[in-house]
């Protein structure tokens, strides 16, 4: 099952701080034959560095910097493309936002900023969240870099970014531009950092409706790895589903 390139987000290697099976085997796989990967995260939190040493710590061996492509990367990419005509930026969240703004040259702004970007922060507030508010009515664009509406933290499910998304949509009557898992403004932006084409890649997918499903109508071939779960209740059809279906990331090797 060769390609000549793979992309896949974090949670492919990593459930939690548990290393995936054959995750360090496939990167290793990669290394070895000169086959270029990149791992997607949503983590506003983890910059490159932080997330290659998570993985490292992990077990996971090889992995670089330049492997590594966030949300917050792409969503800043996409909107210098765009709208390069926006240079002052407010934003909620970690290191990886805040590295991604400062490298795209944005002037940080956050009493009149031209865009609003959202990642998990679990320190804000209500008056935080008004105060957001108060930049989007007043005409500030909202750029959301991370779609999980519920995040489990020690064995607790927690509000994610993407319910706090939702609710500054319906209070500011705008829709976000999303750049979260699943979208497809992230995977065109990581097509481009790789330079590569679509008929070149090969999307390994953990989430049917969230990896692979927004990349069917593309020229990619896609896989979706079970962890050996049923396949039932996943929203596959006969006209709707992956090219290749494996186990775990020991079958992307044979």
């Amino acid at each position: 099952m060769r390609s000549r390139c793979y992309v896949m987000y974090l949670d492919a290697l990593l459930d939690g701080s548990a290393v995936r099976p054959g995750a360090d085997a496939f990167i290793q796989f990669l290394r070895q034959y000169s086959l270029p990967f990149l791992i997607l995260s949503q983590q506003s939190s983890r910059d490159r560095r932080r997330i290659t040493e998570q993985l490292e710590n992990a077990g996971i061996r090889g992995v670089m910097e330049r492997d590594i492509y966030t949300t917050s990367m792409a969503a800043v990419d996409w909107c210098v493309l765009k709208m390069p005509e926006r240079v002052r930026a407010g934003y909620i969240g970690g290191d990886a936002l805040k590295s991604a703004l400062r490298q795209g040259g944005y002037i940080m702004d956050s009493l009149e900023p031209e865009l609003y970007f959202v990642g998990m922060d679990q320190h804000m507030n209500y008056r935080d969240y008004s105060d957001t508010l108060q930049c989007l009515l007043s005409g500030a664009k909202l750029v959301s870099v991370d779609s999980r509406k519920i995040m489990v933290r020690d064995g607790l499910q927690m509000l994610g970014n993407g319910a706090i998304v939702k609710m500054l949509e319906y209070a500011s009557d705008q829709e976000a531009l999303d750049f979260g898992r699943g979208s497809k403004h992230t995977i065109q932006m990581a097509l481009r950092y790789l330079r590569v084409n679509e008929d070149d890649v090969m999307m390994i997918g953990t989430d049917f409706l969230s990896d692979i499903v927004p990349v069917l109508d593309t020229d990619m071939e896609t896989v979706y790895v079970t962890w050996g779960e049923s396949i039932e209740h996943t929203g596959m059809n006969n006209q709707c589903h992956p090219k290749y279906i494996v186990e775990d990331l020991y079958g992307m090797m044979k």
